[in-house]
């Protein structure tokens, strides 16, 4: 009896419960950040001509794709994600980082160099349209990289597209709300910038509603993800994100829309600060409180696909390779 169990096939084991991922951290809301706020600056500057702005979403986008390849670490790895671009939403990010650099770089160039070589308008118009569509691919490619995740329902609602492009928008609002109040240089535009700050947060806290709403109605991994976010592990962060970043940004910008003086310029730079790290924040809790969908999966199927996926360790959440 006991060579014949000795003998015997291992029966496969099913596995049939939620899990968290452990991907995707504090590193990606990082980037995310950098990135969306550097799009977000890119396109105010298009509506207020600063060569300031210009320069900082330079800056913003850089650092982020600094935090990019640091993340991947591998020259392999940074080649394979260029080259998956038909696929893999990481890939068209990572090109729309490539265009936008260089729009932005040839823009500054232009601007520094038209007294010596001339002014050509036709030259930046393109420059600039290229840099709006890459800063808009910029802004929004994170959701498509997480969406890609089908087995998340945090990540896989359509509310969480215009969610990240709004969190990018006011925090490029702030970034460059910062820098005028520091510079003197956005008095002009202040009411205006305030004015957006206002219906953003507006807008962001309405779509946050809405994703808890269809979370607690979703399946086990979707209410188990508006537990984390709502009262579990990750809440603290959540809220934090939620009362730093949008609820007491909004009583010190509707102070500086009103009053104006040294105070109300304290408070645009207090309010864009708080904007930026509760975006952080919010960032950080949606991606650690993406809970898989139960799957009935063997455990050597599970080795053999990650193997597959082995050359870079953060596509196997985000899908790069077909499944």
């Amino acid at each position: 009896m006991s060579l014949q169990k000795k003998h015997q096939k291992p029966v496969p084991q099913f596995v049939l419960e939620t899990r968290r991922q452990q991907i995707w951290g504090s590193t990606h809301a990082m980037e995310f950040l950098l990135l969306g706020a550097g799009g977000g600056v890119f396109l105010i500057n298009l509506l207020l001509g600063s060569e300031i702005d210009l320069v900082l979403s330079f800056a913003l986008v850089v650092s982020g794709a600094v935090v990019l390849i640091l993340d991947i670490g591998h020259k392999l790895r940074l080649r394979h994600v260029f080259s998956h671009f038909r696929t893999s939403w990481v890939s068209r990010g990572a090109i729309s980082v490539l265009v936008f650099l260089c729009a932005t770089s040839l823009l500054l160039l232009a601007r520094y160099f038209s007294a010596s070589f001339g002014y050509y308008p036709q030259v930046e118009l393109v420059l600039k349209a290229a840099g709006a569509c890459a800063s808009l691919t910029v802004m929004v490619y994170p959701a498509f990289v997480l969406a890609a995740s089908r087995s998340i329902p945090l990540w896989h609602q359509p509310v969480l597209t215009p969610l990240m492009f709004a969190q990018s928008a006011i925090s490029g609002l702030a970034a460059v709300s910062i820098v005028g109040a520091v510079t003197g240089q956005g008095s002009a535009y202040s009411w205006a910038m305030d004015s957006g700050t206002l219906v953003l947060i507006a807008a962001i806290l309405s779509m946050v509603g809405i994703l808890l709403y269809v979370l607690s109605r979703s399946n086990a991994a979707g209410r188990e993800s508006a537990h984390l976010l709502s009262r579990g592990g990750y809440s603290r962060f959540f809220v934090a994100g939620i009362v730093l970043g949008l609820i007491i940004p909004s009583c010190l910008t509707a102070y500086a829309l009103v009053f104006n003086g040294y105070l109300a310029s304290a408070a645009t730079v207090a309010a864009g600060a708080l904007v930026l790290a509760g975006s952080f924040l919010f960032r950080f809790s949606i991606l650690k409180s993406g809970v898989r969908d139960p799957l009935i999966e063997d455990a050597e199927l599970t080795r053999r696909f990650e193997r597959r996926q082995n050359w870079d360790a953060a596509d196997i959440s985000a899908g790069v390779v077909r499944q």
